[in-house]
């Protein structure tokens, strides 16, 4: 007990204290915050990205059975019929004299359509309700002609499914989404389900990367040429600047791999440094009777009290420091990685027994 007050008094000691301490706190707030950042990360990716199946056969059965999908919803494939009081097809022969007879507030049927359908799903998958006769449109972030949408109210829309023309009343818009479909009636949607030769399949994952597997698994059942799977951003900003994030995790895993190894380079030289400091006490207990194994046993004690200090004072500030950030800033960085801790604390142990055997040797 007098070794270990000796050895705590001494300003060397206080001096390792003060470094490890800072060293583990920097190493650890730098791994959290990367962990925080590749989550935010992964996080604003998910949920910027609206996953598209598009397949000539229904997989409605193997989707609902896959452990990968969260949820999804089906839309069946119209195409475009006759041109209608707010839609019209542009004449491929001379566009310009189209241009002239059509009036600018008509959209173009190709307005509507995505992925070489008009993906329509049921009202029900779209959270709104409506009649037989009545159809809700959804289109791209862009908003096309929104100053005319309150004119296309109550107007007609004629479509085509299975050649079959469907004449339906145009009642509302929805929010806008990545991609244009339109949403018919409950009754509608379930009568012209069991004739579609065409699905699009919005799916909602447990994780981005589930898309992969799903993907997999579907080519295993079918041929490629008949189905598609596709990304699609519903976030513009996360879009054009989804590079830029990457370079940051990147930058981010850079920064933390020089960081350890500036770190190991510090504790070797804090230990040795130490080791060499203790080396007159080793000669002195020798002096006194002490054998080998002795030393080594009051050395060893004095180093686990440094580190036990260490790492404690390195938790408490963690946590003071996360506490704030979240307080004030809402970043969540958590505690302390326990893998990281243990690979830490295994490496200064090794560190400190090898200088350990160096020096008590002598």
């Amino acid at each position: 007990m007098i070794l270990l007050k000796g050895f705590f008094r001494k300003k060397k000691t206080k001096l390792f204290i003060t470094i490890f301490v800072i060293l583990f706190v920097v190493i650890f707030l730098l791994n959290n915050f990367r962990d925080y950042s590749k989550k935010k990360y992964e996080d604003l990716k998910y949920n910027s990205t609206e996953f598209i199946i598009i397949s000539e056969n229904n997989h409605e059965i193997i989707l609902e059975k896959d452990s990968g999908i969260k949820s999804y919803k089906t839309a069946i494939g119209f195409a475009s019929g006759k041109d209608s009081d707010i839609i019209y097809t542009p004449s491929k022969d001379n566009i310009e004299e189209s241009e002239k007879l059509v009036d600018e507030s008509k959209m173009e049927w190709e307005i509507l359509e995505n992925f070489g359908m008009i993906p329509a799903f049921s009202a029900s998958s779209c959270s709104t309700n409506l009649k037989e006769s009545e159809v809700a449109l959804s289109l791209y972030h862009d908003s096309y002609k929104e100053e005319f949408r309150s004119e296309y109210i109550g107007k007609t829309i004629n479509f085509n499914f299975n050649n079959q023309e469907l004449s339906l009343h145009l009642t509302q818009f929805l929010d806008a989404s990545p991609f244009n479909y339109i949403c018919i009636s409950d009754e509608l949607y379930n009568k012209l389900l069991p004739e579609n030769q065409k699905f699009l399949y919005n799916l909602k994952l447990n994780s981005y990367d589930d898309i992969e597997n799903i993907s997999i698994r579907l080519k295993d059942l079918e041929d490629s040429n008949h189905f598609e799977i596709i990304k699609l951003s519903n976030d513009m900003e996360f879009a054009n600047n989804e590079k830029i994030f990457e370079n940051i995790i990147i930058l981010l895993n850079i920064v933390y791999i020089i960081s350890l190894v500036i770190f190991f380079i510090i504790v070797v030289f804090v230990i040795k440094d130490l080791a060499t400091d203790e080396e007159k006490d080793i000669i002195l207990l020798k002096k006194i009777g002490f054998n080998n194994t002795q030393n080594l046993k009051v050395y060893s004690l004095k180093l686990f009290t440094l580190n036990t200090i260490s790492f404690t004072i390195s938790i408490i500030l963690i946590s003071i420091i996360s506490f704030v950030l979240k307080k004030l800033f809402s970043i969540n960085l958590g505690l302390i990685d326990l893998k990281l801790f243990i690979l830490l604390a295994l490496l200064i142990s090794l560190i400190e027994l090898i200088f350990n055997n160096i020096h008590i040797k002598k």
